[in-house]
């Protein structure tokens, strides 16, 4: 059976507010694969993103390791203000690269800004995905999640370096393809701003842990990219690798 794609890979290839390329003396933004951010997008912005998982849950029984992946197709923009206001997201996941367009759902998120100093910043965030589902998405019920995000700066070896923290409560997908959904639980991740071009996170449920790395390139400076493993250490049985290419606009 097909699921969603949850957004949240893609979420940490474009890296929340610094989605453009960073300048030249400043670190990637830390943003964090696995679990949603409450760290908005600028307003005006979208983006066009491909995420390929591999296996996919509905793949398994294919016996070509090749024919094992899949992908989704995901677009969505940011609109608003989370200081002067509220930051809003908007989006849509098509579902498979096989049979295009066949399955999908929307997804949207709110976020506020709770404090912003010059050294750190707070914010709060609600999420809900699969809404308005078609297709073989439509079996599964809408998820929801809250959440709060913190980012500051630690010194490190070459300077500062970035650091976001997000714990939160609520449904998140726990695999790629949507099919190992967590039902209200907790979760908390972290992200490292380690170079000009290189985050890394690590984040997890009560249950399983995520590892993610993402990386831009000077000579594709509104391209971002992003590899992640959910359930590294096999605790639920359905590891899966994720690559993502997104484009912000």
């Amino acid at each position: 059976m097909k699921q969603v794609l949850s957004a949240i890979a893609l979420i940490a290839a474009l890296g929340s507010p610094s989605f453009a390329q960073s300048d030249g003396g400043s670190l990637r933004f830390p943003s964090i694969f696995g679990v949603p951010s409450a760290l908005p997008a600028p307003g005006g912005s979208g983006y066009v993103g491909l995420v390929l998982v591999h296996p996919r849950r509905d793949t398994e029984d294919r016996s070509d390791p090749i024919n094992q992946a899949d992908g989704d197709l995901l677009l969505g923009y940011t609109f608003g203000n989370p200081v002067r206001g509220v930051s809003a997201h908007v989006g849509a996941t098509i579902t498979s690269l096989i049979g295009f367009a066949e399955d999908g759902a929307l997804q949207a998120s709110l976020s506020r800004a709770l404090h912003v100093s010059e050294s750190s910043a707070t914010f709060a965030g609600v999420s809900t995905t699969n809404v308005a589902a078609w297709g073989d998405a439509a079996d599964g019920p809408p998820a929801y999640a809250a959440y709060l995000s913190h980012l500051f700066t630690v010194n490190g070896g070459g300077g500062e370096m970035p650091v976001q923290l997000t714990i939160g409560y609520g449904d998140h997908a726990a695999t790629a393809d949507g099919s190992g959904i967590n039902d209200q639980e907790p979760f908390v991740g972290i992200g490292v701003g380690v170079s000009q071009s290189i985050n890394l996170s690590l984040s997890g449920t009560t249950k399983e842990i995520y590892a993610g790395m993402g990386f831009a390139l000077r000579k594709l400076p509104r391209w971002n990219f992003s590899l992640g493993v959910f359930d590294v250490t096999q605790a639920q049985g359905h590891r899966q690798l994720a690559l993502t290419i997104a484009r912000g606009f």
